[in-house]
């Protein structure tokens, strides 16, 4: 028995119970990792010789396995518990390809975190295409740290991407094509749009629609007011560049990655989700990442400013969520950035009650905003 991946995928995502729930982290681990498994992973070297890691789910008829024995396809074999759901779908068709969505994950994640995102886009009738940014996931690392969050110039990040486009244009040919980004994933998807995409040196540009969630168009610096934030990481920065060139240090107060129990963290309101994405950092070293370098939180908050003053290069429409109680990113760029645009089909969405990771919210807050996203890649 073959079936499209959206069917399969809807198969799984009808198994899924609410994340309040314990059963939640059994299904993650279980159906939700099996589906993964179909995911083809696969890496290039940039331009400056770094090795950048991919991801890719393609919603097509799934391969027939029957023949490899090291490897059960869940879908042939009569015993799997997929099977059950996949007979109550039968009456609901797959659903039509949609085209690609292209996720731009945010500061420290491998696209690794995705996974159930990627579940719903390809039970929705989308193909999906993850990069792991260079220094985080599984790509490689800059610095003599591994877990250092560096990047030397921002445009190297846009640039990456730009060259995977290309890479990867005989696989989305002349489907539609969409950007979903969250946070520092934003700010370098728009600056691909606004300096890349279409131009001589990266012809290929697909891309009908953007969404951004929790754009890092702004970043909130405390301890330290941004005023003074700015120069001292610039100036930290230089004095880097003067006294260990090839050590880059960590921005003040931050540090090698921490687990924070989640009573204490800022990113969401899923015990279970967080509980997920926190257990992957923890049995996987490799893809670990602290805090930022001074050098990057000086390049991220001159990126993020020019995004902003360029609003207007980026021509799509564009959809903004933004957590009513996120403290990661500002606020204001982004309704800065949606005014400086000037597309009456683009629009910001403030999502009440979510924290940065809009994404990785309890089901709640959740499930509205990707109902909201599906919506806006759907509309005419």
């Amino acid at each position: 028995m073959s079936e499209m991946a959206s069917k399969y995928a809807l198969a799984v995502l009808n198994r899924r119970p609410a994340d309040n729930q314990s059963a939640w982290l059994d299904w993650a681990r279980e159906d939700l990792y099996e589906f993964y498994r179909y995911a083809e992973h696969g890496e290039f070297r940039s331009s400056d010789g770094h090795e950048i890691r991919y991801a890719l789910f393609e919603n097509k008829v799934l391969p027939e396995e029957a023949n490899t024995s090291s490897v059960s396809d869940p879908l042939n074999d009569p015993t799997d518990q997929f099977v059950a759901s996949l007979a109550q779908a039968k009456e609901e068709p797959a659903e039509p390809h949609r085209g690609w969505v292209v996720i731009a994950p945010g500061r420290i994640e491998s696209y690794l975190k995705y996974q159930e995102i990627t579940l719903e886009l390809v039970a929705a009738g989308y193909s999906v295409a993850m990069i792991d940014h260079r220094g985080q996931g599984h790509s490689s690392r800059l610095t003599h740290h591994h877990q250092h969050g560096h990047v030397n110039n921002f445009t190297d990040y846009v640039r990456d991407f730009a060259e995977w486009m290309q890479l990867i244009e005989p696989r989305i040919g002349d489907a539609p094509a969409y950007i979903l980004s969250h946070s520092m994933g934003g700010a370098i998807a728009a600056q691909y749009l606004q300096q890349f995409a279409g131009s001589s040196e990266f012809p290929f540009n697909p891309f009908k629609k953007i969404v951004f969630c929790a754009p890092m168009f702004g970043i909130q610096t405390r301890p330290f007011p941004f005023w003074i934030a700015k120069p001292l990481t610039r100036f930290l920065a230089f004095l880097n560049s003067i006294l260990a060139p090839k050590k880059p240090w960590y921005a003040p107060t931050t540090g090698d990655y921490i687990m924070l129990p989640f009573a204490e963290n800022l990113l969401t309101h899923s015990e279970s989700r967080y509980s997920w994405f926190s257990n992957m950092y923890h049995d996987m070293e490799n893809i670990k990442v602290g805090g930022p370098t001074n050098y990057w939180v000086a390049e991220a908050i001159l990126a993020a400013r020019q995004v902003v003053l360029q609003a207007e290069r980026l021509k799509i429409p564009a959809l903004v969520l933004q957590g009513a109680e996120d403290k990661i990113v500002a606020p204001k760029p982004q309704q800065e950035f949606i005014e400086r645009q000037k597309n009456s089909a683009s629009k910001l969405k403030r999502i009440e009650g979510a924290r940065h990771e809009i994404l990785m919210e309890n089901d709640a807050i959740r499930e509205p905003a990707m109902k909201q996203i599906l919506q806006f890649l759907r509309a005419k």
